[in-house]
């Protein structure tokens, strides 16, 4: 996998665990072909001065853009309000994937989870996630969700964006 290009970076201003969690309903029944489309895609949105990594700084600022009420941390309504505004097809898996960032299971997404986050993706512990780091962490986050069934999901009439 080589990373290949710019996105425009205005759409999405998601965290990396979000993007790769997102990518996994998508990305399971895509070719090879259309999961590295898919991870350039997303990797060029948060390679925010395109230079062909992601530093924890980049992170930071994406993250920042979520925190609405600036407390530092993404509670689970400013996350699902990032679903609903930039992937809304994703929104019934909102809550799972809320839950399954919260590496530290302290009901919040803030910079602990993020760092450890960062820290697991960044496999060569350089200080920056390469787009093979990223492409990999994507395949790994991959096989992690393929086995979610509709009981895992949210899909019901309640399940929509507000």
């Amino acid at each position: 996998a080589e990373y290949m290009g710019t996105v425009n970076t205005a759409k999405a201003p998601i965290m990396i665990a979000i993007i790769l969690a997102l990518c996994v309903g998508s990305c399971l029944a895509q070719s090879e072909a259309e999961f590295n489309a898919t991870m350039t895609s997303l990797f060029g949105r948060e390679d925010l001065n395109h230079d062909g990594v992601i530093t924890e700084t980049e992170i930071q600022t994406l993250i920042t853009k979520m925190d609405l009420n600036h407390d530092g941390q993404i509670s689970r309504h400013e996350y699902t309000e990032a679903i609903c505004k930039y992937f809304p097809e994703a929104y019934g898996m909102s809550h799972y994937l809320y839950n399954a960032g919260d590496l530290n299971h302290d009901h919040h997404l803030n910079g602990v989870d993020y760092h450890q986050f960062f820290q697991g993706a960044d496999t060569n512990g350089d200080g920056q996630i390469t787009f093979a780091e990223y492409y990999e962490s994507g395949k790994k986050a991959a096989a992690q969700f393929q086995n979610l069934g509709p009981h895992d999901l949210h899909f019901n009439s309640h399940s929509h964006c507000h």
